[in-house]
């Protein structure tokens, strides 16, 4: 056989082969619930048209499931090495609602990383960076995955002396959208075929969850609304 004809061979083959591990891999399931991860904490939080109250979030529909408007879950299928999928969790406060600190809560990144699959935000010059945007959200307690719970920080709607408070009170009848989480989720571009082989995302998923505290006399910091977070979310902050 010629040299050519090898080349030519090798590469059929290659293709053959990146097909049929594309089709067996395991989906990459993306979950941001508006009913059970979002969380009101305190009063005055007001219901928008849509029945969210106080705070809420959504991301691009990448999988057509709510017919091209922003949704709540993704489902990302037959993942491959080097391309970017969107995945753009977007906090929002309802319009009218109390001043309040806003968290989020980010868990899932582990498993992930562990499969060579990470997520990104786009910075301030368009370049990708790694885990959870710290511009828009600082880290409270989270560990070297960028698991756990996170400040937003973005201060667009902040009150004098009461650093990272949101007041979006004088909005009504608007939804706010305060930023997203992160933009993109992408397998590593140098992901080996033995690597590839070996990646299992049955039952793994991002999970990403917010909530608002409200925000009264006498708080001193976002320390104070520390301690009536959700339980689950295992907060500690020394």
């Amino acid at each position: 056989m010629t040299k050519k004809k090898i080349m030519m061979a090798a590469m059929s083959a290659g293709l053959v082969a990146g097909v049929g591990v594309g089709g067996t891999l395991a989906y990459l399931s993306a979950q941001t619930d508006v009913v059970n991860n979002t969380f009101t904490i305190g009063t005055g939080y007001v219901t928008d048209k849509d029945g969210h109250t106080g705070i809420f979030i959504d991301e691009t529909d990448v999988d057509n499931s709510s017919n091209g408007v922003r949704d709540i879950e993704n489902v990302y299928r037959e993942m491959v090495p080097a391309k970017s999928y969107t995945k753009d969790p977007l906090v929002h406060m309802v319009g009218g609602s109390i001043a309040s600190y806003v968290f989020v809560h980010v868990d899932g990144l582990q498993e992930l990383d562990e499969q060579n699959i990470h997520v990104y935000y786009e910075d301030s010059t368009g370049a990708l960076q790694q885990g959870v945007d710290p511009t828009d959200y600082m880290p409270i307690d989270v560990d070297a995955y960028g698991d756990g719970t996170y400040l937003y920080c973005g201060g667009e709607y902040g009150i004098e002396d009461a650093a990272y408070v949101v007041d979006v009170s004088k909005t009504k009848a608007l939804d706010v959208e305060l930023a997203n989480v992160f933009d993109i989720v992408k397998m590593d571009d140098d992901v080996t075929s033995d690597d590839f082989n070996k990646i299992t995302l049955d039952g793994k998923a991002i999970q990403v969850q917010a909530a608002a505290v409200q925000y009264a006399e006498g708080m001193t910091s976002y320390l104070d609304a520390v301690d009536t977070l959700p339980v689950e979310w295992n907060v500690t902050v020394e």
